[in-house]
This record gives C-alpha cells, sequence and structure tokens, in this order.
C-alpha cells in the first residue's frame, strides 16, 4: 500500500502542477503572483504547510512532489486536501478530473 501511495504522489503532484498552471492562466498572472494569490487563500484556512511554503512553492512550480510524511498527516488532520479546496476556491473554471480523481485516490490510501 505504501508503494502504491508514493506512485500515486508523483502523478498527483504533477496534476497540482498542472492546475497551478491552469489558474496562472486563467488570472493572467506571474508564477510568484499566482503562488502569492494561492498562499493568500491557504494560509488563513490551514496554517503553513508541513512542508513549509518554500516546500509548497516547489510544489505548484514542479520542483517536487508531495513527501509521504507530510500526506498522511495533512489527510489525517483534515480529511480533505488543502491544495484543491484552495484552487476551489480560486479558480472559476472546473477542477482538473485527473487531480480530483488523484486526491480521492490518495486521501482513501492515507486516512487510517
Amino acid at each position: 500500500m505504501k508503494t502504491k501511495l508514493k506512485e500515486d504522489l508523483v502523478a498527483y503532484s504533477i496534476e497540482i502542477t498542472n492546475q497551478f498552471t491552469d489558474f496562472k492562466r486563467q488570472e493572467f498572472l506571474s508564477k510568484e503572483r499566482a503562488f502569492d494569490k494561492f498562499m493568500e487563500k491557504f494560509l488563513p484556512v490551514y496554517g503553513t504547510p508541513d512542508s513549509g511554503t518554500e516546500g509548497m512553492k516547489m510544489l505548484l512550480y514542479g520542483e517536487a512532489t508531495i513527501p509521504y510524511e507530510d500526506c498522511i498527516l495533512t489527510c489525517n488532520k483534515f480529511s480533505h486536501c488543502p491544495i484543491v479546496a484552495t484552487f476551489s476556491s480560486l479558480m472559476n473554471e472546473d477542477l482538473r478530473p485527473a487531480m480530483i480523481n488523484l486526491s480521492n485516490q490518495v486521501i482513501s490510501q492515507a486516512i487510517k
């Protein structure tokens, strides 16, 4: 199960990066400004991410994947993915179906 979750986290991280690119384009924002807007919505609700602000930036920019341990902690703490919820509150367009599906798979594997 741990290996499947780790594989899904790689695919999920790619979809999160793709969703971030969609958000950036929808709003006509630079990468930096899009990140700032994302964090302005994320931080008041969820606080600092387990991987830190820099870790979140690396994930959204496509430079990192979600760490396994952070996924387990976050899923068990919130019972949903804060990243998906934040995108949902920011975007007028529908979220990427592949991201939603992977989010559901990851959460179901991570929650104990």
